[in-house]
């Protein structure tokens, strides 16, 4: 897994680093990073949420490169 702090992309794969709240749960990213947030859902529940940017772990790209 990269740390990337450029932008997330809908479709991306990502988790939350260590230090954080839900950090074994993998997310989708819903919306493209915007000031410093992205919005994700959980895989497991199809919970939305918002969280920064700088707190995701990159899995893998989604398929629309």
């Amino acid at each position: 897994m990269r740390d990337v702090w450029k932008a997330f992309h809908p479709g991306d794969l990502v988790r939350l680093k260590e230090y954080c709240k839900d950090r074994n749960r993998l997310a989708l990213v819903v919306t493209k990073s915007e000031h410093g947030f992205t919005q994700i859902m959980f895989a497991d529940s199809m919970e939305k949420v918002t969280a920064l940017t700088n707190n995701l772990l990159l899995v893998t790209r989604g398929g629309n490169d």
